[in-house]
């Protein structure tokens, strides 16, 4: 309810900062709140969990190269990303929609995960979270959120990721 994104502009970026010399003013009528310290989504390199999602008809399996686009199912940024999803779609590329719902008639035609524990195993700390999977089964490429103003960017970002790989 009371979600706010801050950018501290006057931070500079240093090698090392104490905890306790950092300080973060929480304006009223936000919640603080503390994440574990090795929370965060799934890292470049590591293995997308493929068991457990399924659309009703069919399980998600490892294969091509594709970007899975987790999406909120009650989420603005996660509803506008999905015309550069198709976008990127045309252009070739694999595109799978996931959903955080954990039922057939919430997730709306996309893959779900009914138990839950596939999607805690993303680590996500907010959708949309876009995750580039090569046919290996692991993500080579991740974004997260989606601004609509920023389309072309993104698509070109997410365009450019399987050229990227082949010259790696």
């Amino acid at each position: 309810k009371n979600a706010k994104v801050w950018t501290f502009t006057t931070i500079k970026p240093i090698a090392a900062i104490p905890a306790d010399k950092l300080r973060l003013e929480v304006p009223n009528g936000y919640v603080p709140y503390r994440l574990p310290t090795l929370y965060g989504p799934l890292a470049i390199g590591q293995t997308f969990p493929f068991a457990g999602w399924t659309n009703g008809r069919q399980q998600l399996a490892k294969g091509a190269a594709t970007v899975y686009a987790v999406l909120g199912t009650d989420c603005a940024p996660s509803t506008s990303s999905l015309a550069a999803l198709d976008e990127i779609r045309k252009s070739g590329t694999k595109v799978l929609l996931l959903s955080d719902a954990t039922s057939v008639a919430a997730a709306k035609g996309r893959y779900f995960d009914p138990t839950g524990k596939s999607l805690a195993a993303l680590s996500l700390t907010a959708t949309p979270t876009f995750f580039r999977v090569g046919k290996d089964g692991k993500v080579s490429h991740l974004w997260m959120g989606y601004d609509p103003n920023k389309r072309k960017e993104f698509v070109r970002d997410v365009l450019a990721a399987p050229k990227e790989d082949a010259t790696e």
